[in-house]
């Protein structure tokens, strides 16, 4: 019967070998489990191939995978490709028909009583929309390689994170109508990964004390934090613009280093359990004393966290909440005066008859740090603004 077909020694579609076809055919053409196998195995590496040559196939099924079992041999057909020069193959025209074409050619061999009907040259199959001349794929590559052409590397020594033509390509769309388009939600979304990995300011962190001890630190208003939507503004006229370019991201709030710490090496710093005040200046601590600070059984407790000296001034009196008669709930001259947590700071405390231990408990003052006269003064020598404070327990 396959004699008589035509169809001894061809490749056949595969549901010649799983439908009722299989009885035109001799054993031999059959096949056995090894050439079964050998068949599989050349259609998955056909794939493989594909894929690593950038040509998806949009319909690989039994119609479109051509097989021989007696010699082992897989074809696989009708391959679809997107088509951008530099980036994707080339078109590739498949055996998908023409139908309008197909039927107009069948009558015309027909009646011009033509025994055979070559469908590739009298065009009856379907020819690709866009082929890689095409104006259109031209404007679309045009559009595409202008976005790839950046390279941004962020600096957050010792670390980098680079926004190259990999990353970009992944930002870039085109449609099957060949416009291209640009992902900026993509883009934000790297903005907010960089921001989960780089961001401290608000985030509870490790700090390691003074006394060698690691406590989790948590609250305060210092820290790195990227601003996003600057961020967001910055990136895109990079890309634009096709910079090369190293530099930091846009800051809303600066640290002093990245890595284990965003403190740095020279920092002040308030152990409220210890009732202990610590000047450390390159990675030395070269100032200590014992403090008093906010007494919490008045509800006045000094918060912990990362914070920085705001400013200092000499001679300053510090004054309460305003009552309803003009007077202030208290008004306290200092002659140092450092704040780094709105109205909370160090300064000298001269009413103090000691500092340290328990004292905080019943003559704690209303948040900020208390330190003898002397102490005061030489922290004020070494306080400078934006040096970090830190606050724990």
């Amino acid at each position: 019967a396959s004699d008589m077909l035509d169809l001894q020694g061809r490749d056949k579609r595969s549901t010649w070998f799983t439908s009722s076809s299989r009885r035109y055919l001799r054993l031999e053409e059959v096949g056995d489990f090894c050439s079964m196998l050998q068949m599989a195995i050349s259609l998955a590496r056909s794939v493989r191939r594909m894929h690593q040559a950038g040509l998806a196939h949009s319909d690989l099924s039994c119609n479109n995978v051509l097989i021989d079992p007696k010699t082992g041999g897989c074809v696989v057909i009708d391959i679809d490709s997107l088509v951008v020069p530099g980036l994707f193959p080339p078109e590739v025209v498949g055996t998908q028909i023409n139908s309008e074409v197909f039927n107009a050619k069948v009558a015309e061999a027909i009646n011009g009583f033509q025994p055979t009907l070559d469908l590739s040259e009298t065009g009856c199959y379907a020819l690709p929309r866009f082929v890689s001349d095409s104006p259109e794929v031209t404007a679309a590559a045009a559009a595409m390689n202008s976005y790839l052409g950046a390279n941004i590397t962020y600096d957050f020594n010792p670390n980098t994170e680079v926004v190259d033509s990999s990353v970009i390509s992944q930002w870039v769309r085109v449609d099957g109508e060949m416009n291209v388009t640009f992902d900026e939600e993509a883009v934000r979304g790297y903005i907010q990964t960089l921001a989960d990995k780089y961001n401290t300011k608000g985030v509870p962190r490790p700090f390691t004390t003074a006394s060698g001890n690691v406590v989790t630190v948590e609250g305060g208003g210092f820290g790195w934090r990227i601003d996003q939507e600057a961020e967001f503004g910055a990136l895109l006229a990079n890309i634009q613009n096709a910079e090369t370019v190293t530099r930091e991201p846009n800051y809303s709030s600066r640290g002093i280093s990245h890595g284990g710490t965003d403190v740095g090496s020279t920092y002040a710093e308030v152990d409220l359990t210890n009732q202990r005040m610590y000047f450390i200046k390159d990675g030395q601590v070269v100032l200590q004393s014992d403090c008093v600070t906010g007494n919490p059984n008045k509800g006045h407790a000094t918060p912990q966290g990362y914070y920085s000296l705001a400013w200092k001034q000499k001679n300053r009196t510090l004054r309460g909440e305003k009552q309803p008669d003009g007077t202030y709930e208290y008004e306290t001259p200092v002659a140092f005066w450092m704040p780094f947590n709105g109205g909370i700071g160090f300064h000298d405390a001269t009413w103090q008859s000691s500092f340290g231990g328990r004292r905080y408990q019943t003559h704690g003052s209303h948040g900020c740090v208390n330190l003898p006269y002397s102490i005061a003064q030489q922290l004020y020598d070494l306080m400078y603004d934006g040096v970090p404070v830190i606050c724990h327990y």
